[in-house]
């Protein structure tokens, strides 16, 4: 009768477990995604949806949930993360990142040498970054500079103010006097998709004017010996 106590008692604990690992399988197949990260300080939590505080270490894959996630990382000493990552099913995403520190046991961790490769991708990152916002409001910049048998076109600063373009666009030709040259220039402009119209242009360093500006008399012809097409802001 002892026996058969034991051996039930034995049995619901099985049961028990076994249900219990059931479920923590289940609850472990929603972490289908997984994130590499590199981060400063190594040691931090990381907290996204229901999650919260988990503990995490830099260079170690991280299981997460699948989906778009608002992640915060954090670290004691430091300012914490955020950042929104959207990650697919059995997708994996590497994330760098470094934490600001704020209190002078952080800095200390901060300027250990054990992160130097880190803080070389982070400015990597950075530059990867700029470049990218300064293609998508320039356009043009992706097929710049442009070498012919007569001219040079490259990106400069722009001379205008307003608009949502951030360079300008020089050519420089070999002969100043021949026309035919600066049309052949804004003609592999036109080739490349690059509408002339939408940048600040010059010509051999002189600016190259709107039709308005020319019949509003805010640009004015070039005085001395120069080429019928060069003009010059009244102003100057």
């Amino acid at each position: 009768m002892q026996l058969d106590r034991k051996v039930k008692i034995a049995i619901i604990s099985f049961v028990g477990l076994s249900i219990s690992l059931i479920i923590y399988a289940i609850y472990l197949l929603q972490f289908d995604a997984t994130i590499y990260v590199y981060s400063i300080p190594d040691n931090l939590t990381m907290s996204y949806g229901d999650v919260k505080n988990q503990r995490i270490s830099s260079r170690k894959d991280i299981k997460v949930k699948h989906g778009n996630h608002k992640f915060t990382f954090s670290a004691n000493g430091f300012e914490s993360y955020t950042t929104e990552i959207n990650i697919n099913k059995n997708e994996k995403k590497n994330i760098i990142f470094a934490l600001e520190p704020i209190t002078d046991e952080a800095k200390k961790e901060y300027a250990k040498d054990k992160y130097t490769d880190i803080k070389e991708g982070i400015a990597g990152k950075k530059g990867k970054e700029a470049t990218r916002q300064l293609e998508n409001k320039n356009p043009a910049i992706k097929s710049l500079p442009i070498h012919g048998r007569d001219f040079y076109i490259f990106p400069c600063d722009r001379y205008r103010s307003g608009g949502d373009k951030t360079i300008g666009i020089c050519i420089t030709v070999t002969d100043y006097f021949n026309r035919s040259q600066i049309d052949e220039a804004f003609a592999k402009l036109k080739e490349k998709g690059i509408n002339q119209e939408d940048y600040d242009i010059k010509v051999n360093n002189h600016i190259w004017p709107t039709e308005k500006e020319k019949s509003t008399g805010a640009a004015v012809q070039c005085r001395g010996s120069n080429p019928d097409w060069c003009y010059t802001y009244r102003d100057i």
